[in-house]
């Protein structure tokens, strides 16, 4: 054994009780492997590989098998070895490797022991004359003294050189590695090999090892033994074979290693989990893996499993930073099937997070009518100021009503009564509460029927002079322009003032909105506040008398009081009262033609029945008062609290028949009624 191999034993031996990883199972070298060999016996049976746990092995046999070769005549070709021992094997510090290298000419028959150079790891033989010649190599673990401490014999695979007459030429040549992954953060520097397989196969030519980065890993030039750095160096190290071509242009061919501790950096877009994988973890299930978060000087625990991968929860920016590492335990067997227990620390990767850029933009709207609440203000007044008594309700024949009824109120999202010249104002703030928000402008929008008048807009108590409008139809787009966001950190408050001139009953729904730009002016999305709903009136009282019936009558009838029923339902009068100043109201009813069938007039008469206890109000072609609504009160619908019409037939004779009659509603605001 070199002196290198010597002190690098010392050293695995003294860190031992340090050993840690995780399995896999080497594999031999190929480079210009011959026809198989398999069916060729050997001088002994070839060993199981070792099984390797970073750096170390959990039995002894060859961890780098030779590799079948073509030569031609006079071309010296090397069959080249590794071996690897139990790291409880190694505790002997006078023990070393005794190679012994075999030969066979007759297909694997007779064997001899190769006498020129056949007691090293690596054999390096020249062939004379045109055939197969087969060798395997045997080590056996000698003391200085030269007596074996374990009585086995290992034993590598049988390989063959067969030369050829002429050399042979490679067009190509492909690259692989046993593993992909080394770790460099571990006692004992992490290996494995590459190997190299050319087309055609029988090519002649050697491979030669090279390393992009001797800092991240380097390469053994001829066994192709890649041996990680120990100093916690990261990265990916490319490994590249060259084919030496005996007339043509050399071949080449590479594969990436990557080197670390166990764990790569993550970044993540926030909101969304990060996953940490324990990478050149091979297929041994480990018995425990705990999971750890680092914030600063706080160490958590963040999961105890089984599982070489965790998934953290849903990021935010709070995790910016924040840094994992696993720590993974490992029981296997020693050569004496005895359980060892072995645990590997991986390095702490960092954690990113990207933040969410996507604004958050509020907006907050309300509606006032200013007009309203002024004229709503005034009649509060005038109520206070009448007599005691007059707030009672009657509904006799002629009756007063003076207390105001319920009815719908306008809102901070709603107006219920908007008339022709009403002030009415828009306000609310907006604020992009993402501080991360790529977001640096926006425009400020809203509609308005197009007969508005004197819209005017303020930001932050400024008045906008720039405001943009576009009319589509009976519709108004007004648009105030880059707002700026980029430098805003409480967003801005905003007030929206106009003048309605609808004088037709429409329901409108408007919002204000906000569409934002980046700072490459690209756009990031429209966004609405609440649903702000006016409904425009024209000002007046607006009623329909709903068509009713008595029935089919008949002598039974007579001398009695029919009561009237609803043809389609509903009220004997709707009413919608969208005045803004509401004045006392008389509303009066008369019959103005009687009951009639063709020229026939039926001999019947009709009163108002209001439901109290006041009677009925007999009806005639001259107008009755039926009720008075005080000043300020919104006239309700009647109908809805019994109201009714009682029909009495008188004895006359009865011609049999449909009769109608109409009937006339009037409403008298006539000051003094």
């Amino acid at each position: 054994m070199s002196g290198r191999k010597w002190r690098d034993m010392l050293m695995v031996v003294l860190l031992v009780v340090l050993a840690i990883g995780v399995l896999r199972r080497p594999r031999g070298r190929v480079h210009a492997q011959a026809a198989t060999t398999n069916m060729v016996p050997g001088k002994g049976i070839p060993s199981l590989a070792p099984l390797g746990l970073l750096g170390f092995y959990l039995n002894t046999g060859f961890s780098l098998q030779p590799d079948s070769r073509y030569a031609y005549a006079g071309q010296s070709k090397m069959l080249t070895t590794d071996t690897a021992h139990s790291m409880w094997s190694l505790i002997n510090l006078t023990a070393r490797d005794h190679f012994q290298w075999y030969q066979s000419n007759d297909l694997g028959k007779n064997w001899q022991k190769v006498s020129k150079n056949g007691t090293k790891s690596d054999l390096v033989v020249t062939p004379e004359q045109i055939g197969v010649v087969h060798y395997q190599a045997s080590f056996q673990y000698y003391t200085l003294a030269a007596v074996p401490i374990f009585t086995p014999t290992y034993y590598s695979r049988v390989v063959s050189v067969t030369t050829l007459t002429d050399p042979i030429e490679a067009a190509q040549l492909t690259v692989t590695s046993d593993s992909d992954y080394l770790y460099n953060n571990q006692s004992v520097a992490a290996t494995t090999y590459v190997h190299g397989t050319p087309t055609p196969e029988n090519a002649t030519g050697d491979i030669t090892w090279t390393s992009s980065d001797p800092d991240l890993a380097t390469v053994d030039a001829k066994t192709g033994k890649v041996t990680a750095n120990v100093k916690a160096a990261s990265g990916k190290v490319t490994i590249t074979g060259t084919l030496k071509n005996y007339a043509t242009a050399d071949v080449a061919a590479s594969v990436t290693v990557t080197v670390g501790g166990g764990l790569a950096d993550q970044t993540v877009d926030e909101h969304q989990p990060a996953t940490f994988h324990v990478m050149g973890s091979g297929q041994q299930t480990p018995d425990s893996v705990t999971w750890h978060k680092v914030v600063g000087n706080q160490d958590t625990v963040v999961a105890t499993n089984r599982a070489l991968t965790y998934a953290t929860p849903a990021t935010a920016m709070a995790d910016n930073g924040a840094k994992y590492y696993a720590v993974v335990t490992v029981t296997v067997k020693d050569d004496k099937d005895k359980p060892q227990t072995q645990t590997l620390t991986t390095n702490q990767a960092q954690l990113t997070v990207n933040p969410d850029t996507a604004p958050q933009v509020q907006i907050l709207s309300q509606l006032k009518n200013k007009t309203a609440m002024a004229v709503h203000a005034q009649e509060t007044q005038d109520v206070e100021a009448q007599p005691t008594g007059q707030s009672s309700q009657s509904n006799g024949p002629g009756g007063t009503t003076t207390a105001q009824p319920t009815e719908e109120a306008d809102t901070d999202h709603s107006l219920v009564n908007v008339v022709k010249g009403d002030v009415c104002q828009i306000t609310g703030s907006l604020v992009d509460a993402n501080v991360y928000s790529a977001m640096t402008s926006g425009d400020l929008s809203f509609q308005l029927p197009s007969s508005a008048t004197d819209v005017t807009a303020k930001i932050d108590g400024e008045v906008i002079t720039g405001l943009y409008h576009k009319t589509t139809g009976s519709e108004t787009t007004w648009t105030i322009g880059g707002i700026d966001f980029e430098t805003a950190i409480f967003g801005y408050g905003y007030e929206i003032t106009f003048t309605s001139q609808t004088t037709t009953n429409m329901p409108y729904t408007t919002r204000v909105q906000l569409t934002g730009d980046d700072a490459t002016n690209q756009p990031l999305g429209t966004f609405a506040g609440p649903d702000l709903n006016l409904n425009f009136t024209d000002g007046q009282i607006d009623a329909t008398a709903n068509p009713l019936t008595f029935g089919t009558l008949d002598a039974t009838s007579l001398g009695k009081d029919v009561g009237s029923q609803m043809v389609h339902g509903g009220n004997l009068l709707d009413v919608t009262d969208n005045r803004r100043h509401r004045e006392q109201t008389a509303i009066q009813l008369q019959q103005t033609t009687p009951f009639q069938l063709a020229d026939r007039t039926l001999d019947a008469s009709l009163s108002y029945d209001s439901g109290s206890s006041w009677g009925p109000t007999p009806l005639s072609a001259v107008s009755q008062t039926i009720l008075n609504v005080g000043e300020g009160i919104a006239i309700q619908a009647i109908g809805n609290h019994g109201e009714h019409l009682n029909l009495r037939l008188g004895y006359a004779g009865i011609y049999p028949g449909h009769y109608t009659s109409t009937l006339t509603w009037t409403f008298a605001t006539a000051p003094g009624v």
